[in-house]
């Protein structure tokens, strides 16, 4: 992909729409804080509507933590709505800055500080959970394909939010990286979202002569989403080789891929000739859609040539 093309400008955007600013009380601290930080640092403002202080630098935070994309939550905490929590963390006076990881707290700071100080402890957070990737030097390089190995899990375990704004990180750092281009659009799919998939890959097709082939399996993907029918796969209860393949459609939109497949490949092997084949060759769209190493993919070409030439 040609380095130069920046893509960022929507996927920034989603990454500022996938960051998590919140007020929370004593109810929530343990969901909303501690929880939340096994899997993302979160930073915690301890203020006071009457404290000048705090009117201060809770727009520097916001900024700050805004600028990373989702690799950091913000979690504003008002003393005089919850004292007992603020005893609790044996918050002195405000504004007090606590930031915790893994359950823990993990830095902090009390009073107003310059924005660059505010900045530099934000990222240092962030970093704790993976942060977000350098954009310079070999050693960047290993930085970035953590990090895109880190959203692809996430991914995988359905948090499309986390993910998209990991893979826009990627983007801003090295907006040419065909791996978050790739993953940035996979994660709309997840989120049951084709049109904005759809919306994005069509940027990124105006500015490339030639579409890689991990992107390129991501239109033939959508391509699949758009011919799928408009119901659900309890309402297809039929037998014949329509209703099947219609049902395998339905099945692979939803994202049940392994099913979808299988679905497929029983109408292959009872009905091979079914429109000129058209179970076959549908199928082999899948395989191109999910990828040459998706598990689905492996074991359902095994059976496929079983079929074939049995």
């Amino acid at each position: 992909m040609d380095e130069n093309i920046h893509l960022f400008p929507t996927a920034a955007g989603a990454a500022e729409a996938a960051v998590k600013i919140i007020d929370v009380d004593t109810m929530e601290f343990e969901k909303n804080v501690l929880e939340e930080s096994l899997k993302t640092p979160v930073i915690v403002d301890f203020w006071a509507p009457w404290c000048g202080p705090c009117k201060q630098l809770m727009p520097v935070l916001e900024k700050a933590v805004t600028a990373e994309g989702g690799a950091v939550v913000l979690a504003k905490i008002n003393i005089d709505n919850n004292p007992e929590l603020a005893q609790a963390m044996q918050v002195q006076s405000v504004p007090t800055v606590l930031a915790f990881y893994q359950g823990q707290p993990i830095d902090g700071f009390m009073g107003a500080k310059p924005e660059s100080e505010v900045t530099a402890f934000v990222n240092r957070v962030a970093k704790q959970g993976g942060g977000a990737p350098a954009a310079d030097g070999a050693s960047s390089d290993e930085h970035i394909r953590a990090f895109l190995d880190k959203a692809d899990a996430v991914l995988d375990g359905g948090n499309w939010q986390e993910a998209q704004a990991a893979y826009a990180k990627v983007l801003q750092a090295d907006p040419g990286n065909e791996d978050a281009v790739a993953g940035f659009i996979r994660s709309f799919i997840v989120a049951g979202k084709p049109e904005e998939a759809r919306k994005f890959f069509d940027q990124v097709r105006e500015k490339l002569d030639k579409i890689p082939p991990a992107i390129a399996a991501l239109e033939t993907h959508l391509d699949l989403l758009g011919e799928a029918p408009e119901k659900d796969s309890s309402a297809i209860k039929g037998d014949k080789p329509q209703d099947i393949y219609d049902l395998a459609m339905v099945l692979f939109r939803d994202g049940r891929y392994e099913d979808s497949v299988e679905k497929f490949l029983d109408l292959v092997e009872k009905n091979k000739d079914w429109k000129d084949g058209q179970a076959r060759k549908q199928l082999i769209r899948v395989f191109e859609a999910l990828g040459n190493g998706h598990p689905v993919t492996v074991s359902g070409r095994r059976r496929l040539s079983s079929i074939l030439f049995s």
